[in-house]
């Protein structure tokens, strides 16, 4: 209840607030669709502990004083997909209220006391911002999911099709 509240004043907040930082495509000033290696360089300029692992990078980094990992990932040499990651309980407040502030209302948001899970979608077309948060008696984990809708179904293809073959 405490949460829906808090939900349905970051709403009206944000009616009122305009982004004008409201590049949806890109994470970071990458575009999705960047090859992994343009962005490895990209990253490298402003960072310095990157890793490489497949088909991944790997960083983190500090958000509104949250220690995060961000992982970027990669498609057929495309970037397609980024999670931003915390185990910090407080996170998914602090970053619902800067995503309302950046997209706007969220299309989606469901709440299961079962698994003690949320979860907060942004339709942007071509794009999804996706803020999860799960919760046990020790531990809480907090993700921001963005994707390319259409790189993230062929990626998700591929790797079922991978799957399939292996059976």
């Amino acid at each position: 209840m405490k949460r829906l509240f808090l939900f349905a004043i970051l709403i009206l907040l944000s009616l009122s607030v305009y982004s004008i930082d409201n590049k949806v495509g890109e994470y970071m000033g990458i575009k999705f669709g960047t090859s992994m290696e343009d962005t490895k360089e990209l990253l490298s300029k402003k960072y310095e502990d990157i890793l490489s692992l497949g088909n991944t990078i790997i960083l983190n980094t500090i958000i509104d004083d949250i220690d995060v990992m961000v992982t970027f990932s990669f498609f057929e040499d495309k970037f397609y997909l980024v999670y931003v990651s915390t185990k910090e309980p407080t996170a998914y407040d602090a970053f619902l209220y800067l995503l309302i502030l950046k997209y706007g209302q969220p299309t989606d948001s469901t709440e299961s006391d079962l698994t003690r899970s949320y979860s907060t979608t942004w339709d942007q077309g071509k794009f999804e911002i996706c803020l999860r948060e799960i919760s046990s008696d020790t531990e809480t984990f907090v993700a921001i999911k963005y994707s390319d809708k259409n790189l993230m179904r062929k990626a998700m293809k591929d790797l079922l099709k991978e799957d399939l073959n292996k059976m």
